[in-house]
């Protein structure tokens, strides 16, 4: 684990697995916490411009629609800046969230 960011309701952490950089999310994300997760989501983006990323939801316990969009949004930075971002959500329900 190279960083780290806790709040009472959402921490993040950020791992490399070979040429992959993962950033992930656990705790809510809702309209409580979403500058915080805003700001991480723009610097790991910005930070791994061009190469290979994924934002890992699988220890998400709440994703309200303003957390949704600031995901997207971040979907949308690293497609502009030539990353190629994944997704990983193990869960059935927020996967629908995504339309996945």
């Amino acid at each position: 684990m190279l960083g780290s960011v806790t709040n009472m309701q959402l921490s993040s952490s950020i791992i490399h697995d070979g040429s992959q950089s993962v950033l992930i999310f656990a705790g809510e994300i809702d309209l409580a916490t979403v500058p915080e997760c805003s700001d991480m989501l723009t610097k790991f983006v910005d930070d791994h411009a061009g190469h290979d990323i994924a934002i890992d939801l699988c220890q998400v316990t709440a994703l309200d629609d303003t957390g949704v969009g600031v995901i997207l949004g971040a979907v949308a930075r690293a497609r502009t800046s030539g990353s190629h971002l994944a997704l990983v959500i193990d869960d059935q329900h927020m996967r629908a969230r995504f339309g996945l």
